[in-house]
């Protein structure tokens, strides 16, 4: 199983299944690179991940909740001001 594969409990709907790996910020190779770097990336099971209604590729709002709690995070782990996050990342979620 490759490094985006796992075996676990989905923290969404509990279901033990194979999880995948989901970039919070993704879209491209340097925002993936980013939510790597930063642990932006979360277990997911493949529903909650891609093919139920409410999973995280079809719900903006819980993207968006998502990435706003990451982006708090990772600004105050790193002692960034919103100035720096918009340098590093291009948008605000907050």
């Amino acid at each position: 199983m490759s490094k985006a594969y796992k075996k676990g409990v989905c923290p969404f709907c509990s279901e033990d299944t194979i999880l995948s790996w989901h970039h919070v910020f993704g879209g491209t190779k340097t925002t993936r690179k980013f939510s790597e770097k930063y642990g932006a990336v979360i277990w997911i099971c493949w529903k909650c991940h891609v093919t139920n209604e409410n999973s995280i590729h079809r719900n903006a709002e819980w993207r968006n909740q998502l990435k706003a709690g990451h982006q708090r995070r990772i600004m105050e782990e790193q002692g960034w001001d919103l100035g720096r996050w918009m340098k590093e990342v291009g948008e605000n979620y907050i």
